[in-house]
């Protein structure tokens, strides 16, 4: 009996330590429900929205290497192989799966400033620049 108390209390701790697995580095809100976080120093960078029944999920993957907003929209640069873009129309539901039908993208830098001038977001300057 003494013996399962001990397993019993292991896994506790073990729970408890999960609960901290990713926490290392940055983030910080961009506008709403959306954040962007990384390594320390923001590197490796995605952007994520705060869902209000799940928590914290990614919308666009690492490594994003330069971001810009203003009240409506976001605008994501991506560093593959290729250059990609993207667009995303800010919501406001507190829904991941809402947030993910408002993103355009990947685009190409020709689509991008296409869909850009479209939706007349010449406006928005990149405001943060981080690296891969």
């Amino acid at each position: 009996m003494k013996n399962i108390h001990i397993v019993i209390l292991l896994l506790t701790v073990l729970c408890f330590q999960s609960c901290f697995v990713g926490e290392d580095g940055d983030s910080e809100k961009i506008v709403g429900n959306y954040y962007i976080s990384g390594d320390y120093g923001f590197k490796n960078v995605h952007l994520g929205f705060e869902d209000k029944e799940w928590g914290g999920i990614g919308l666009i993957e690492q490594p994003i290497t330069a971001i810009g907003n203003n009240d409506n929209y976001i605008i994501v640069k991506r560093e593959l192989v290729e250059t990609e873009f993207f667009i995303l129309k800010v919501i406001e539901s507190g829904i991941h799966s809402v947030a993910e039908e408002n993103v355009l993208g990947p685009l190409t830098e020709r689509e991008f400033e296409t869909k850009r001038h479209q939706l007349d977001l010449r406006d928005i300057k990149w405001a943060k620049n981080f690296e891969k």
